[in-house]
């Protein structure tokens, strides 16, 4: 039987870098064992879906929007304690299938197995497990295409290092895994997702080498699943939890406490695993010492352990105040609702009733001011738009402002923080307004929503081109079995 231990991690802080995403489309060093790189690549959709878009902008926006609803309801129904359903009147709460062909998602050359077997699959910060499509025998599975070129299906009869997941095995213990065979001799995997797709097949173990070193992951070979996605062979999961391949590539090697990733619309960017800031700052780009540098601490959510909850206090508008109804309690985490989580799956950033309402009334009162900016009805699920067809560029634009609460810095001398609290992330236009149809009327929406789940989500838009590194630590004292951090 093998045994794959797992040591407790505990997330410990975000690091924010406004750069643009210079310098982050990295190659592995050889000289340094401690960064390890995966190329990420922005999804496009297919011309004929553009143009379809372009024309029906309420369709596009209301899909969109659909899609984080989903998520978010699945977010919400997950509880507190991340096991499966039992079955009889209990309510499964499923993940909404990612679905690329709408744009605003990325994926991430992943190189498995001996000899390597390059797969790309969606980068999810939401999703706590690996999978992807699997020969032999796989019921509905494609190749994959990015561009020109084509990914073979992943087939376990040319891995030498392939292995199944006996019953016995820890890893088979999961939400997403189980022991169904008739025999009870291997686990299974199985995802539902909430708009009637699923992944299942087994749970095995196969080869990642990074930096000349080989360690064994666990990923869920795929069968059978209805995810007909044209572009990536399935799902990257980098949320905390058990069978995280961020969580254990960080295991497998005691000497990375840092992933980080850097997302662009138009390039390729990298997902880097890193020893400590120190390496990752020197090694991914040298103009760093110019570029704003953010700390701030995660916050663990013991309702919700597998989120990236931040530790937002406020948000504001160009150089003023905190703006009244954002103030620090509207985002406390109280039980299961509350917090403020960043998440690659949502699309836009959405935020509790309260903060939404005082956020757009004071967007409305700062562009009342700006010269061009006429308002516009609503399009798909987005209520602040506007017609800038009439503004001359660049467009004239005040900063929106997430204040988050400051950490230490893991690198002496390196902060940047607006006062003694709190450090302000300025985001510019195009993180900000979303381009709803440029080629007819240069339309442009909020990229910001309201939710009534009570928890508020940092989504895709706001982070493009901001650099993100997570910073975790072993936390030797639940070792010691103490039980405090």
């Amino acid at each position: 039987m093998m045994m794959i231990y797992c040591f407790p991690l505990v997330l410990i802080s975000l690091t924010i870098i406004v750069s643009q995403c210079n310098g982050f489309a990295l190659e592995s060093s050889s000289e340094s064992k401690k960064v390890f790189t995966f190329t990420i690549e922005p999804i496009k959709m297919k011309p004929s879906t553009l143009a379809y878009f372009q024309k029906n902008p309420e369709i596009y926006y209301g899909l969109l929007c659909d899609r984080d609803n989903a998520r978010m309801n699945y977010l919400v129904g997950v509880g507190t304690s991340m096991n499966t359903s039992q079955g009889g009147n209990d309510i499964v709460f499923k993940p909404v299938s990612p679905k690329t062909e709408l744009g605003w998602s990325f994926s991430v050359l992943v190189p498995i197995g001996k000899p390597l077997q390059i797969q790309p699959l969606l980068l999810d910060t939401g999703s706590g497990m690996t999978w992807f499509m699997c020969q032999p025998d796989c019921v509905r599975c494609h190749p994959v295409r990015q561009g020109d070129t084509i990914y073979p299906i992943y087939d376990q009869t040319k891995s030498d290092t392939d292995l199944r997941v006996d019953c016995g095995n820890e890893d088979c213990e999961s939400r997403y895994s189980s022991c169904v065979d008739d025999d009870h001799l291997w686990c299974k995997f199985r995802i539902d997702y909430a708009d009637n797709d699923y992944a299942k097949g087994d749970l095995i173990y196969d080869m990642l080498v990074l930096g000349g070193r080989e360690n064994m992951y666990p990923m869920g070979c795929s069968r059978d699943t209805t995810y007909n996605n044209p572009s990536t062979s399935g799902i990257l999961g980098l949320a905390q939890g058990s069978l995280s391949l961020a969580e254990r590539i960080i295991r497998n090697y005691k000497d990375l406490s840092v992933f980080s990733y850097c997302l662009s619309p138009d390039n390729s960017t990298s997902l880097i695993f890193s020893g400590d800031y120190v390496s990752m700052l020197s090694s991914s780009t040298k103009q760093l010492s110019n570029q704003e540098i953010f700390y701030t601490n995660m916050i663990t959510n013991p309702s919700r352990p597998v989120w990236y909850y931040v530790d937002l206090v406020g948000i504001s508008i160009g150089s003023g105040e905190i703006i009244e109804g954002t103030e620090e309690p509207v985002f406390h985490i109280s039980g299961e609702s509350g917090g403020v989580f960043i998440d690659s799956g949502f699309t836009f950033t959405t935020l509790v009733p309260e903060a939404y309402k005082a956020v757009t009334k004071a967007f409305k009162e700062m562009v009342s001011g700006l010269s061009g900016w006429v308002p516009f009805r609503p399009v798909g699920g987005l209520s602040t738009c506007y017609n800038l067809s009439s503004v001359s560029r660049p467009i004239e634009f005040h900063s929106l402002n997430f204040h988050f609460r400051k950490a230490e810095s893991p690198e002496e001398g390196r902060r940047n923080y607006d006062d003694d609290e709190h450090f302000k992330l300025e985001l510019a236009f195009d993180n900000v307004m979303t381009m709803v149809n440029r080629q007819y009327t240069n339309l442009y929406c909020l990229a910001l929503t309201e939710t009534k789940s009570g928890i508020s989500i940092i989504g895709m838009i706001n982070q493009r081109n901001i650099r993100m590194d997570f910073g975790f630590q072993f936390n030797f004292s639940l070792l010691a079995g103490t039980g405090h951090g």
